[in-house]
């Protein structure tokens, strides 16, 4: 929208984000600061070819490479199974109708029909659609959250049923939610946050779950 605004009215836009791609496909300049300074400015081909400040040059290596897993993905045997793997996943919802005609009835809202996919390791498969196209739907019956109809495997293990009995399986499978800030409790403490999921995946005792907290934070680095 933005980019369409200003090839019709030739407006300026100053874009302020820590997003490197967002600027990359938007930006015609960039200009990078570091502690209250504007340490390097130029052409976008200049800053993301040619960075010369070491600041810009540490922004820009941070960035997360995929040839390592493109290069082991083509590397793969054709024969190898796919690590998840779809065939024919439903979704039904209960739903209610108006009238007591319907009282006795069952009723169901189908949200994903027959989905068929596979992914295999190292490789990404986006799943695109409006809103009510089955997306959540479809995500929370991969994470075993919901009941589904079909056939779900996960490193030719089926997932039916494992969810809650098979924690080594449960590792394995796990969700980064959209928005960050919205997906930690801001009622809980920081080291009740960190110590969540070793709750739920090791049998640690209190003393070493506390040290395993502290072991998380403190090695965190933080620039002064």
């Amino acid at each position: 929208l933005l980019a369409d605004l200003q090839q019709k009215t030739g407006m300026a836009v100053l874009l302020i984000t820590h997003d490197l791609t967002l600027v990359r496909h938007f930006a015609d300049r960039v200009a990078v600061m570091e502690k209250g300074r504007v340490v390097e400015q130029g052409t976008l081909a200049q800053v993301f070819s040619k960075p010369q400040h070491p600041y810009t040059q540490k922004l820009l290596d941070s960035r997360p490479s995929r040839e390592g897993l493109a290069e082991a993905a083509s590397h793969a045997s054709p024969l190898a199974k796919p690590l998840l793997e779809a065939k024919n996943l439903q979704v039904h919802y209960p739903m209610a109708k108006a009238g007591f005609r319907h009282w006795f009835q069952k009723h169901q809202f189908t949200a994903l029909h027959g989905a068929d996919f596979s992914i295999d390791a190292g490789t990404t498969l986006g799943v695109m659609g409006e809103s009510g196209s089955g997306k959540s739907s479809l995500a929370q019956a991969v994470l075993g959250l919901i009941p589904y109809g079909g056939e779900l495997s996960f490193g030719g293990q089926t997932w039916q049923n494992v969810p809650a009995k098979d924690k080594a399986l449960r590792q394995r499978v796990q969700v980064v939610f959209q928005d960050p800030y919205g997906s930690l409790n801001p009622r809980l403490t920081v080291a009740a946050l960190i110590s969540e999921g070793l709750r739920a995946h090791q049998a640690l005792s209190e003393a070493a779950l506390d040290a395993a907290v502290c072991a998380a934070l403190t090695s965190v680095r933080l620039d002064p």
